[in-house]
């Protein structure tokens, strides 16, 4: 039996192995896919033609489309995978696909089955040059089954939530608002669902990265009813704490001075208010003894630790390598000679300012990194980039090199071993007998690379369900990816 997937990319699996020949070429993939999506009803010759080779006349079309279903039925080992004459369809006995598994399911009422089947957008990562009907196409597919997995999802959430089911209420919202981080409704829903689950914490930290998420890419405050509820838990949150810190220092009051007590609800409402202000003034001045010693007290430098700060890049098609450059870089210069990196995390969530050399140096006082590289990606030309870094050695604000390399824009990979060796020849150029080594991230997929890198991103926004996702797509992309 043949399946095709269409969620997350686009491939054919022979009895659960990867097809080849016309299986892995686009336009004999989107013939696949269009005829998938049509379903039963199918698709007529003419539109298939007009979808696929627009720049060819009628005629020619229709010799390169029976060419490309006779590569299929060949290299599947299926002649019967197609039926009909002028409306043409796929026969299920001989294929199936998970698009037409969830329109299915959507049809017969059964959500879960759909939701189940939709493992990430339609043909994420898929196009074809020249066919911008197909673009077109594929683009307005794409928002149609997202919204119906979306009310699909809805529909679930609400019904757990009426039924007493926390935990999946909470995993049904968050696959929601993993479909669309930026969206309030799914937010709000997802909020609500792990306060109703007792998960406080979670839905504050949610919360942040929602906030911050939806400033960062739209540029504007977050949906009001979304900011009252988080506001709500923070006021909540800061009570709690208080009411904590309070109770912690009640045995410890005869040594901050004060005198003892039985206890605080035997003592008049004005005593009692008194008494908590003693005590959160004097804890407030221990605080403030420690915070004023830790900020005089120096840095402390590990000079075989190394932080690789986000990159600046002056291209939005780019955006990716800002922090992509970081996971990539650590992961390679990691293990170098006697050098470890600090963690992705770690960095992107205490880096500030621009890509400087006082940003970097600031981030090198932040993390203890003894050094730091920073720099600049940039377009040059139509199809090729140029990364530009410098490695910092934070502990006397010292430049120790310069790199400046150059690569096709499809070759970011290879630039980052480029740029790593460079790292590494100039922290370790007198060591003997080191065994200097690149990572490699392990793919010679740009789609997969790509893939995994927003994957990244969204694990350190905790969105593990939009993480996954994108871990699944770089996986269909290149199943060879150990990394994904």
């Amino acid at each position: 039996m043949l399946l095709l997937k269409t969620f997350g990319g686009a491939s054919v699996e022979v009895d659960g192995a990867s097809g080849s020949g016309a299986a892995q070429q686009r336009k004999t993939l989107a013939l696949l896919a269009l005829l998938a999506a049509a379903g039963r009803r199918g698709l007529s010759r003419d539109k298939l033609s007009a979808y696929l080779w627009p720049e060819s006349d009628a005629e020619h079309a229709r010799n390169l489309l029976k060419q490309a279903c006779y590569a299929l039925r060949r290299d599947l080992h299926a002649p019967e995978l197609f039926l009909g004459a002028v409306e043409l369809r796929l026969n299920p006995d001989v294929i199936t696909s998970d698009v037409g598994t969830l329109q299915d399911a959507l049809a017969h009422g059964d959500p879960a089955r759909a939701v189940a089947v939709y493992t990430g957008p339609f043909l994420d990562g898929f196009y074809l040059a020249g066919a911008a009907e197909f673009e077109r196409w594929v683009e307005a597919t794409r928002t149609a089954l997202q919204a119906r997995v979306a009310d699909a999802l809805e529909g679930l959430a609400k019904h757990a939530a009426t039924t007493g089911d926390a935990p999946a209420a909470v995993k049904l919202w968050r696959q929601l608002a993993a479909l669309d981080p930026l969206a309030a409704r799914p937010a709000l829903g997802l909020l609500r669902a792990l306060i109703a689950a007792g998960e406080r914490t979670a839905a504050l930290e949610f919360g942040r990265v929602h906030e911050n998420l939806v400033r960062q890419e739209l540029g504007v405050a977050p949906d009001p009813a979304v900011s009252e509820l988080l506001k709500q838990l923070r006021s909540e949150a800061k009570r709690d704490a208080r009411v904590d810190v309070a109770m912690a220092a009640v045995p410890a009051n005869a040594a901050l001075g004060m005198p003892r007590v039985a206890a605080a609800g035997a003592l008049p409402i004005a005593s009692r208010i008194g008494t908590w202000l003693a005590i959160g003034g004097a804890a407030l001045v221990l605080v403030g003894t420690l915070v004023v010693a830790n900020a005089r007290k120096p840095t402390s430098f590990d000079p075989e630790l190394l932080a690789v700060a986000p990159f600046d890049v002056f291209d939005p098609e780019l955006e990716l390598w800002h922090e992509g450059l970081v996971d990539v870089l650590s992961r390679n210069l990691d293990g170098a000679g006697p050098f470890r990196t600090v963690s992705p995390t770690v960095v992107i969530r205490r880096w500030e300012g621009r890509a400087d050399r006082a940003s970097a140096e600031g981030l090198g006082h932040r993390t203890g990194a003894g050094v730091v590289l920073f720099g600049q990606l940039s377009r040059v030309g139509a199809d090729s980039v140029r990364l530009r870094a410098a490695v910092l050695d934070a502990r006397n604000n010292r430049t120790l090199a310069e790199i400046d390399r150059r690569d096709r824009a499809d070759r970011i990979d290879q630039l980052t071993d480029s740029v790593s060796l460079d790292v590494i020849h100039e922290l370790l150029p007198t060591t003997p007998g080191t065994h200097i080594r690149v990572f490699s991230v392990g793919t010679k997929s740009l789609s997969a690379l790509k893939a995994f890198l927003q994957g990244q991103r969204f694990f350190r926004r905790f969105a593990l369900d939009s993480a996954i996702v994108s871990y699944d797509r770089a996986i269909a992309l290149d199943t060879t990816f150990a990394l994904a």
